[in-house]
């Protein structure tokens, strides 16, 4: 019945959400191995979770979904990336 549909869709969801967190154990091994990389700043998916004002409002199969930055959005990724790579570069001005 529907409430059947909807629970799977719902899981569903929790499936791309689970699976989007498991790239942060490769992201490290990558870093861990080549000083080129950085792992950046995780602090961004705090300053984005919840917040759909920041997010394009998307259509998929399971309905309504919230998964890339709007302008707003990509604006304050990009405060976050420019910050993150400022500190990087006084580091690695340090050295």
């Amino acid at each position: 019945g529907a409430m059947a549909k909807l629970w799977e869709e719902v899981e569903e969801l929790q499936e791309g959400l689970d699976r989007l967190q498991t790239y942060y154990p490769v992201i490290e091994a990558i870093a861990a191995e080549y000083d080129q990389v950085y792992l950046g700043n995780r602090k961004a998916w705090n300053a984005f979770e919840n917040k759909k004002k920041l997010f394009t409002v998307e259509e998929g199969r399971s309905g309504t979904f919230y998964l890339h930055p709007n302008a707003k959005g990509a604006h304050r990724l990009a405060e976050i990336w420019a910050k993150s790579l400022l500190d990087i570069i006084k580091d690695d001005m340090k050295q």
